[in-house]
């Protein structure tokens, strides 16, 4: 049969790596499942694609282009962790979480893109990346505790529509300016 899932740790460590695309059959990418390949420069997801597992591309400081796939619901915990060369991501519409540190220390990444479906942001999910800019689009219903935390050339945030839930630590260390478009009296008690 085909295959639909990448097994937990199945290329964790490989050396000889230096590019990943990944069939239209996988539907799921295990934990640590390519964690730590120095080499891996290219990853490609497909429209198949709906989850990635905790860990599973983290510490590949290798990477420079990533590309998500339309299908993509689940960006696991970690899941990008310490991809230090890594400059921009779109986050597709169907993913609903970004989880919990699943781009943090990814010091390069300077350009995100978040797309309404989007609904919640997770704890340290961006902490310690390049980010100079972020627009959070009115679906996000909360952002997690340290979830920017020491973005140091974050200047800029949009957030848009109704106030979110914004942990009081969400933005620790930044000096960003904030703007509201939509401020309405949701505002009130979270500024």
């Amino acid at each position: 049969g085909d295959i639909t899932k990448i097994g937990d740790y199945a290329f964790k460590g490989l050396t000889n790596v230096t590019s990943v695309n990944i069939a239209k059959t996988v539907t799921s990418i295990g934990k640590y499942a390519f964690n730590g390949i120095p080499g891996l420069t290219e990853v490609t997801l497909g429209d198949s694609i709906e989850e990635i597992g905790e860990y599973a591309f983290g510490s590949c400081n290798g990477i420079t282009s990533l590309t998500f796939g339309k299908q993509l619901k689940t960006i696991g915990d970690y899941a990008f962790y310490q991809c230090e060369n890594l400059p921009k991501v779109t986050i597709p519409s169907n993913v609903t979480n970004i989880g919990s540190g699943a781009f943090m220390k990814c010091t390069k990444l300077t350009n995100v893109g978040l797309n309404d479906g989007l609904k919640g942001i997770g704890s340290y999910a961006f902490s310690e990346t390049g980010l100079t800019y972020i627009s959070i689009p009115e679906t996000v219903e909360d952002i997690g505790a340290y979830a920017f935390k020491n973005c140091t050339a974050l200047a800029d945030v949009t957030i848009y529509g109704k106030a979110p839930q914004i942990a009081s630590t969400a933005f620790y260390g930044d000096t960003a300016y904030c703007l509201t478009p939509d401020y309405d009296s949701s505002w009130d008690s979270t500024i």
